[in-house]
């Protein structure tokens, strides 16, 4: 772009609330933009080589500055967009831990170049794919040269990494994902001690969050200016002779021990619901087996004109790597509600690098927290896939089918994928399977189906398996 362009800001889609003094993203044209208030301070980061080397670290999205021009900005730099927006509630244990790694990575960086980051929380990293990378540029500040060694938003690190993973590593993953919700716990601190150390419960528990609370004050003494009425007289005095002497206690922050703290933290080894399921398909030197009902599946959508699906109750994405390995599609998102599927998902996206988003969620109720997007607008997709998932909604949980394909719909562009088990919970490997109910049949589903969707294509692909191919009605209720 060598010409100036001016665009209005009504032509322009805002990220979130205008509450940040240094700029704001937005979206224009389908490209990510940033439009900055504070432009020397940009520009001072752009001279000094750290943004540069946080680019070449892979540690932040690619950022250049253009020649765009909108009212109420000084500056407009673009962003390298990553497809597929997730938040830190729809991670697994190890996303999670990368992350924690991620911002550790970005600040031993900064401190290089006399800066650090203000914010230490998990909103700042987005996964671009199975690279977690921080999005926040204006979280960077300068360092104070008197306290080269703290790190301002260490505090707010321990209560959101640190505490989540511990508790995590004992199998709680529904609490974690619940605190992981709620970006501004205040009482983190108290909270996990009481839990965690469950003598403390005797302690009152405004006495325990003082002496919590003091605690990391101190911390942060050694950067104050004691010209501070709170820490002017014979408080300041005592002060400035200790930091003199370097006798003020809990000023540092190492990033390389607290980078080999994270890596210490590993979830103990347990097996949930779904955990194996798709292991059969993974052989011995990491290739992939398929089946004669995902390669049909695949075969049909090489004949469609999509670009990237999401599959729902995806286990470790096995039809997800597959499809990308054998169709033009240019991305998958792969979501499931067992924690430690998604993780091996994960692992195995993050050590062969394919294009595909793994998202722990309940797509049925998600955690939608109002001030970010919701998970329709994040996930949807030209295709959905829902395999073998109605028959445990319907019958299982007392889901109405009608209920089910208007949230399909929400996550749909197009054309949706749809497994019928005629035989329901049915399992060849389980003696005495549940009879289905009367009204539970394929005429009932087949109308329910044309209810809300163009039917492309019905075929039986195994005993318990019947496939409707449809597509969105467009006069159909979302």
């Amino acid at each position: 772009m060598n010409e100036i362009l001016e665009i209005p800001a009504g032509s322009v889609q805002f990220a979130g609330y205008d509450t940040d003094d240094f700029g704001r993203v937005f979206i224009w044209n389908d490209r990510v933009f940033r439009g900055v208030r504070k432009e020397k301070e940009v520009m001072a980061m752009f001279a000094c080589g750290l943004l540069e080397e946080l680019q070449e670290k892979n540690l932040i999205p690619k950022t250049w500055i253009t020649k765009i021009q909108m009212e109420g900005f000084n500056l407009i730099l673009e962003h390298e967009k990553i497809p597929v927006i997730n938040y830190p509630y729809e991670w697994s244990f190890n996303m999670l831990k990368d992350a924690a790694l991620t911002i550790l990575k970005v600040n031993k960086v900064a401190e290089e170049y006399g800066y650090q980051t203000k914010d230490a929380h998990g909103h700042n990293i987005i996964f671009h794919f199975a690279t977690p990378k921080f999005v926040d540029i204006g979280s960077f500040i300068p360092k104070n040269p008197a306290a080269s060694k703290q790190w301002i938003a260490y505090e707010e690190f321990v209560k959101f990494f640190i505490y989540t993973l511990d508790i995590w590593k004992s199998q709680n993953s529904y609490i974690a994902q619940r605190i992981l919700s709620y970006p501004l716990n205040k009482n983190a601190h108290v909270n996990y001690l009481l839990y965690t150390y469950p003598l403390l419960r005797r302690i009152n528990k405004k006495y325990l969050e003082h002496l919590v609370s003091s605690y990391y004050k101190i911390r942060l003494l050694g950067g104050q200016q004691y010209t501070n009425p709170k820490l002017s007289g014979f408080k300041g005095k005592l002060l400035q002779q200790l930091k003199k002497r370097n006798l003020l206690p809990f000023q540092k922050v190492n990033f390389d021990k607290l980078i080999k703290k994270i890596n210490k933290i590993n979830i103990n080894t347990y097996n949930t619901e779904w955990d194996y399921y798709h292991d059969q398909f993974t052989e011995k030197d990491g290739k992939l087996s398929s089946t004669p009902r995902f390669d049909y599946i695949i075969n049909i959508l090489k004949k469609m004109d999509i670009t990237d699906v999401l599959e729902l109750a995806g286990n470790q994405g096995v039809l997800s790597r597959l499809i990308l390995e054998r169709t033009s599609i240019n991305r998958v998102t792969c979501s499931d509600y067992d924690e430690i599927a998604v993780d091996k998902l994960y692992q195995h996206v993050k050590f062969t690098e394919v294009s595909i988003t793994p998202i722990l969620f309940d797509f049925v109720y998600p955690i939608n927290f109002n001030y970010f997007s919701d998970t329709f607008s994040r996930f949807k997709s030209d295709a959905v896939l829902a395999l073998a998932v109605i028959h445990h909604l319907v019958l299982s949980q007392s889901y109405p089918l009608d209920f089910i394909f208007n949230i399909l719909k929400g996550y749909s562009k197009k054309y949706v994928f749809i497994e019928f088990m005629p035989l329901g919970l049915y399992n060849p490997k389980v003696p005495h399977t549940p009879s289905v109910p009367s009204w539970y049949n394929i005429e009932w589903f087949r109308k329910t189906f044309n209810q809300h969707f163009y039917l492309i294509e019905e075929t039986t692909l195994e005993k318990n398996r019947i496939l409707f191919i449809g597509e969105i009605r467009m006069n159909a209720e979302v």
